[in-house]
């Protein structure tokens, strides 16, 4: 969940049964840090994850400690990184999961403002680290790369749309679109 929606593992920890709306498919987050609600889109696929949860109290991850959440994640990335052969798994912890999800977004976005607001900083100078991420990670590309099509009918320009690309612009009756290359 953390990976898929950047909330802060405190947040994870304290949601409840009454935050998810199974329906809609969004999660209410009640932030730890004092600022407002926020309600997230969520994938049918961690819906139906968590739906096979038992519900055993009215949190979804049970009355437990938050250390007994963070021993168990340590347990779990051990095993995993002796199965894949990667120690760098011993390093995962919730804090860099949250990290990779601001950096992806900051990525395909190039929004810093609309990076701050998903992850629910206060403060702008928090949110500046996803440019270092990025770079470190992608690289420094000096001009942004693209993928450009153009679409001939509304039903080329949907099919564009569906996978990632955004409207640019139209010129001679074509529809130009573009998607950044990761």
């Amino acid at each position: 969940m953390i990976k898929e929606t950047g909330i802060r593992s405190g947040e994870a920890d304290n949601l409840k049964w009454s935050q998810i709306n199974f329906e809609s498919g969004t999660i209410t987050i009640v932030p730890e840090k004092g600022s407002k609600p926020t309600v997230k889109k969520v994938s049918r696929e961690l819906l139906g994850r968590m739906q096979l949860l038992p519900r055993v109290g009215e949190k979804v991850f049970g009355e437990h400690s938050y250390n007994a959440m963070r021993t168990n994640l340590a347990k779990q990335r051990k095993v995993l990184a002796e199965k894949l052969g990667n120690p760098e798994l011993l390093r995962l912890t919730f804090v860099s999961i949250r990290h990779f999800y601001g950096t992806k977004l900051y990525h395909q976005t190039k929004d810093l403002m609309f990076v701050q607001k998903s992850m629910g900083h206060r403060q702008f100078t928090s949110t500046l680290q996803y440019i270092d991420y990025e770079k470190a990670i992608y690289g420094d590309y000096g001009e942004e790369q693209w993928i450009c099509k153009v679409a001939d009918s509304p039903e080329e320009a949907k099919s564009l749309i569906e996978v990632g690309f955004e409207f640019v612009d139209e010129i001679n009756g074509k529809h130009l679109y573009r998607k950044r290359k990761v």
